[in-house]
């Protein structure tokens, strides 16, 4: 009989590689956890410790198909989710959701494990939404329904402080039912020195509270003061926010030769070469009220980051993550001084601080503790 239940609807990007490793790590911090998502891509990140059960729910479909056929294979997913979820409630009290389902199938879910006893953490990776899905009074029932899924829980566990403050703020949560577990590390393997390249990396979802666009024009005026420096932007717009990539096309035409453009999911295959080219991330983020998984990859991988202390940048700056901070409001002049004052080091520098970087991050956001942790909640009450 397992002893936890830890249920994630994502099976690939950062937020996959999260609930994998958190499944290992409940694990081997003793604990039996039934752990219930679609298979894991690639397949060598699914948890292989013995402590864990693994219940494999179908896939949505992620290549191009036909929209009734997308839609069947997402309704699949969430139902088989669901209903194993729903069946482990004989053998197992404490359920831990990790990006789980849609909301019209989590709310229920949430209502019938409360009603029969069960614990209930929620790992609250964004407080508020990056964007909202509706407008007007259906955004009310949107919050509604947030507000609701948060007070099922007896415990939410979010990666930063700054997400503990907008719950508490925001959505009205007493301190007492928050805990702040850090994101824990995902090092890319194979990666090469830092290697002086001039070429820096927006990486992953592209959104508007990214600052991808204040990005853009950073590399531009750096470029405009003399810098030959590059940008390269790797990933997929937000589906909700297309508009938003339209208007960083509109900036790139401005200044074509500055920038690369890798629209598409980057495979875990890809990371190394992507990272090895580059010097560092420029991670400009505003609004930003949890942990950055790139951000997190960047620190433990040997790359320095330029970023803001938004959200959980500021705890891993704090770690002893390397790079340069953007100093005063996230803009286009600020964006090129923290440019600047990189360039101004050498690569072997920043390699040496890149290095020393990685360990100290890597041990101060361990996995080990991050699973004894969890397992503490669990067993709490």
């Amino acid at each position: 009989m397992p002893e936890i239940c830890l249920v994630s609807k994502v099976w690939r990007s950062g937020t996959g590689w999260y609930a994998q490793l958190l499944a290992e790590a409940i694990a081997g911090a003793g604990a039996t956890v039934a752990f219930v998502s679609p298979l894991a891509s690639p397949e060598a990140r699914e948890p292989s410790h013995p402590n864990v059960t693994r219940i494999v729910v179908p896939r949505e479909l992620v290549v191009p198909a036909m929209r009734p056929a997308r839609v069947m294979a997402s309704l699949r997913r969430s139902l088989t989710s669901t209903l194993r979820t729903a069946l482990l409630r004989g053998s197992t009290r404490v359920f831990i959701f990790t990006i789980p389902e849609p909301l019209p199938f989590t709310v229920p879910l949430l209502l019938f494990l409360r009603a029969t006893g069960a614990r209930i953490i929620f790992v609250v990776h964004d407080p508020e939404p990056h964007a909202w899905r509706f407008a007007g009074a259906l955004r009310s029932v949107e919050r509604i329904v947030h507000d609701l899924i948060y007070g099922l829980a007896q415990r939410l566990v979010v990666l930063a402080p700054a997400g503990a403050r907008v719950l508490e703020q925001s959505f009205g949560i007493q301190p007492s039912r928050i805990s702040v577990v850090p994101h824990g590390p995902f090092a890319v393997q194979g990666v090469g020195p830092v290697p002086g390249s001039g070429r820096f990396l927006c990486f992953g979802t592209i959104r508007r509270n990214k600052n991808v666009l204040e990005a853009i024009r950073g590399v531009k005026l750096a470029r405009a003061r003399g810098l030959d420096v590059r940008l390269l932007i790797a990933g997929e717009p937000h589906p909700l926010e297309r508009e938003y990539w339209d208007e960083c096309l509109s900036e790139i035409a401005r200044d074509p030769d500055g920038f690369d453009v890798d629209l598409r999911f980057v495979r875990d295959e890809d990371l190394p070469g992507i990272l090895s080219g580059i010097d560092a991330f420029i991670l400009a983020y505003d609004n930003f009220e949890s942990q950055s998984g790139v951000a997190v990859m960047a620190a433990v991988s040997g790359r320095p980051v330029i970023g803001s202390r938004s959200g959980g940048l500021a705890d891993l700056f704090a770690a002893g993550m390397a790079g340069e901070e953007i100093l005063g409001p996230v803009g286009p002049a600020s964006i090129a001084d923290a440019i600047d004052r990189f360039a101004a080091l050498p690569a072997a520098e920043w390699q040496v601080r890149a290095s020393a970087a990685a360990a100290r991050v890597s041990t101060s956001i361990a996995w080990g503790g991050i699973g004894r942790t969890f397992v503490d909640l669990a067993r709490s009450a």
